[in-house]
This record gives C-alpha cells, structure tokens and sequence, in this order.
C-alpha cells in the first residue's frame, strides 16, 4: 500500500489545498504591508514670513493620495526634528488637501517645521513692546461762541505687537483739564475725543501728547450761566441772597428751591458797610438788581472753599449777571467800574490771590460786552 501512487484527483486536491495554505499564511501580511509602504505625498508647507515668540501661528501644509483608492493617514508635523502634533487625514484617490497646523513657538531665533520629510525654515522673534503713537489732530469748529461746543479729537496707534494702554491728557492753555486711558492690542489703532465748553472769551491754546492747535471763543449775545434764581436779601456791596430756581444738571451740591448766599467772585471787594463807600456800594447794588428781580450764576469752577463753588464760608462765588431791556449786565464788572472811579483809595480787588476761573481785569476793558454803555 505504501508504495501506491495517488491517483491523478487526489494529487489535485492536495495541491489546492498547499496553495491555500500559503494563501492562508501570506495575503494578510501582504496587505499589511501594503497599507504601511502606502504614503501620501506632502507637496508643500506654507509658512508666514516670521513668527513672535508665544503667539499662536498657522503651518499649511498640503498633501496628495497618489494612489487610487481612498487612503486614511497619520500626518505628523516637527519642529526642529521634534513632533509636536499629528492629524488624521482622509483622502480619496487622486485628491489634494490642506492640512493646518496650529503651533505656538517660544524660542527666539530659525526653527525647522516639517512633515514627512519635507522641511521649512522660520524665523521667531521677540515681539516689539507697546509704542504709541498720536497723529491726526482735529479741533472742530475752530471758532464758537461762549458755551459753545468744541470737539478735540486724534488717533492713537499702537505701533507695537503688544497690547498696552496709554494716558491722552488734555491741555488747555497749559493746564490739564482732561484724560481718558485707551487700551490697544499690537497694530491698532483708535480715534480719541474730547468735548469742551468754555465760558470766558479768548484763543485757547490746544496740546496733546506733543500735538498742538487752537480754537477762539467769541464773546456771545447771551452770558454763559449755569444757575438762576431771585434776589430775596442785598446783604452788602458784594453779597446777595438768592432763591434758586433752576440749576444746570452739570453741577454737583448746588440745588434749586434752596436760598444761597451769593459772594461775588473774581476777587472783588466792596468797602464793609460803615466804611467809606460801603453803604454807598450796597445802594449801587440794589438799584442793579433789587429783591424780586432775577438773576443768572455763573459758578467759579474754581472755588476750593466748602464744597464746590463756594468760598471758605461755605457762600456761593460767581458772577452775576441781569438783563436790562434786551441787554445782559455783569454785576460783578459794573461794580469794579464804578468803585475804582468813585472810591479809589480802597482796594477793589483785594482778594484776586485766590483761584478764581474769571479774570476782573477783562471786565475793564473798552470792548467788554457785558456792561452798561
């Protein structure tokens, strides 16, 4: 029996079986490597032209299935050699993709991005520290009445890569009368204004931040005043009592419905009462503005007494005007004209050591409107 050939269908099956076995053996690890060898191509990285240190930036790479079935693969990305990220990409054969990587890099100096083999230099450097810069100055209109609405306004540009802030003070003839604190991120750039009123005639000198500029403020028909009232008390030559009834909504700790002792402000000072020209200086008064008749305030901005626009007594300081027919007086101007002329032995501007926004001496020149002709 042992020495019987197999018949011809017997070796057939045998040899069917061999090969199936070899099959069995080989075609998985033919296919597992086929899927390792099978690559996409990366055909290009994109990188900007520098990056600064600790932001975030964007490597774009692009890559292509060469082959034709559709393909799933793990696109890592380096820097210096190291990986820092990888992307499962899918593509179908033939297809091109873009592939972005978001990398922050924290070391100064030429880094390697790459991605399966291929490599591409970038530079990164220290970001340049906040710098202002101002530019652009408008002062619109450049001429108005008193009390009139003027606006100032400029650019402020953050030229560095850096968010900061920056003060924009406001100098008005010299002296600070504003500011307002702007905060930029790196490259940006914002319009910052301004709105003045003022209540006293003349050029106004401008200065911001090394810009300059000027505006007028023409003497109006009607004063600027900020509180009305009626005269109820005249007490001497240079103090009232008036009921308020109307106050500006701008000004703080003065209330209308309330009776306020009245100083005269820039300065003045009337003879005391029994003093030569001290009786004589209260007459004048009343015959300007009587009790009943009314009267308009304009407060001294810049009374440092008890509380706002008040002297050390806790009185009002101002200027107080009337109207006469359709003209507007300053009690305060006809006073010091009249005095200085009638009574010139006594100091009338005693007091003009202390702040004061009004300048008494303007009240004595030929061409100030506010006084009777």
């Amino acid at each position: 029996m042992s020495g019987r050939k197999l018949s011809r269908g017997k070796r057939i099956v045998v040899a069917i079986v061999a090969i199936a076995a070899v099959l069995a053996v080989c075609l998985p690890w033919a296919l597992a490597r086929r899927q390792v060898t099978a690559k996409i191509e990366v055909l290009s990285i994109q990188l900007p032209d520098s990056s600064i240190a600790g932001q975030p930036m964007v490597a774009s790479v692009r890559v292509r299935n060469p082959g034709k079935a559709t393909l799933t693969y793990k696109l890592a990305l380096t820097v210096d050699g190291e990986m820092v990220d990888v992307q499962e990409v899918v593509l179908a054969g033939g297809q091109t993709k873009t592939v972005d990587f978001t990398l922050v890099l924290e070391v100064e100096g030429t880094h390697e991005i790459g991605a399966d083999g291929l490599v591409r230099d970038i530079t990164v450097r220290v970001p340049k520290p906040p710098t202002f810069e101002l530019s652009n100055l408008k002062i619109e209109p450049s001429e108005v009445e008193v009390g009139g609405s003027v606006t100032v306004s400029l650019e402020v540009k953050n030229a560095g890569e850096l968010e900061g802030s920056y003060a924009v003070v406001l100098k008005i003839n010299g002296r600070v009368v504003d500011n307002k604190v702007v905060v930029l991120a790196g490259g940006a750039a914002e319009r910052v204004s301004f709105t003045l009123r003022e209540k006293n005639a003349g050029t106004y000198v401008v200065e911001v931040g090394g810009l300059s500029g000027s505006f007028v403020v023409k003497p109006a028909l009607k004063p600027w005043y900020e509180a009305s009232g009626t005269v109820t008390a005249v007490y001497d030559g240079d103090t009232i009592a008036v009921y308020l009834t109307w106050v500006h909504e701008s000004i703080t700790g003065v209330y209308a419905a309330r009776t306020e002792s009245v100083r005269f402000s820039g300065g003045i000072d009337a003879p005391e009462l029994g003093n030569p020209g001290g009786y004589q200086a209260r007459d004048f008064i009343v015959g300007l503005c009587p009790p009943g008749s009314h009267v308009y305030l304009d407060l001294d901005d810049y009374a440092t007494g008890k509380g706002p626009y008040r002297d050390i007594y806790g009185r009002l300081l101002a200027v107080i005007y009337v109207k006469l027919g359709e003209s507007w007086v300053n009690i305060n101007a006809e006073l010091l004209r009249w005095g200085m002329q009638a009574y010139p032995a006594h100091n009338w501007l005693k007091y003009t050591y202390f702040a004061s926004e009004f300048d008494p001496y303007e009240w004595l020149e030929e061409n100030y409107p506010y006084v009777r002709r």
